[in-house]
């Protein structure tokens, strides 16, 4: 889960709306939502936080043009839009809320174990491996 709780703290909507974007990159490709969190989290797009940068789709979408799975992908730009993903954000915010032993961001739990954060996609398979969610 991730969790959307500066929106809370500061008064905003981005990591709902980032989150929600990030549902669309999955609906893509595990790869594309690898590569959009990264480009959502570097030094070149990832805002100030006092900003609400996030809060904007076209800002969502210009950081999604540099991720090669996403660019001028009108599928992608059509979730992040209409907000189709949404739902799925806050159901995975809300369990981030309950999740037991969190207090720190990244935190990554697969079955209630903490685990490294993966940075590749052939990372993120040998984590969910070993955590037993795929074979």
């Amino acid at each position: 889960t991730i969790g959307t709780f500066l929106d809370g703290n500061l008064g905003g909507e981005g990591s709902k709306n980032a989150l929600s974007a990030l549902g669309a990159a999955l609906n893509v490709s595990p790869e594309a939502f690898v590569d959009y969190k990264t480009a959502l989290y570097s030094a070149e797009y990832h805002p100030e936080e006092s900003t609400d940068e996030f809060a904007k789709d076209d800002y969502l979408i210009k950081v999604a043009d540099s991720v090669d799975a996403l660019k001028n992908n009108k599928k992608f730009q059509d979730a992040v839009e209409k907000g189709t993903y949404d739902a799925w954000a806050v159901r995975m915010s809300k369990s981030y809320d309950k999740a037991d032993g969190v207090e720190v961001t990244p935190t990554i739990k697969i079955n209630d174990k903490v685990v490294e954060t993966p940075s590749t996609p052939d990372a993120w398979q040998k984590a969910l491996k070993d955590a037993g969610v795929t074979k």
